[in-house]
């Protein structure tokens, strides 16, 4: 590898937010390489924060997803 990562393998680590005054719930993820520690940011993906779209915080390492219980009728 030469000091050079090839990223070949990952941590990821989720949290669950419940929003308990606008009762959402919101999956928080980071990625990062397991090798070197160098996080992952999320490609595409606008900043800031919504109930209703996918969205990532002000450095994109973060993807703050809205979620819900049970299945999607």
């Amino acid at each position: 590898m030469d000091g050079i990562c090839d990223h070949r393998n990952f941590e990821a680590n989720v949290n669950v937010a419940r929003i308990e005054d606008v009762m959402e719930f919101m999956a928080e993820i980071k990625i990062k390489c397991a090798d070197c520690g160098l996080d992952f940011h999320f490609k595409g993906v606008p900043m800031g924060m919504s109930y209703s779209h996918p969205m990532a915080e002000v450095g994109c390492t973060e993807l703050r997803a809205p979620i819900a219980p049970g299945k999607k009728l």
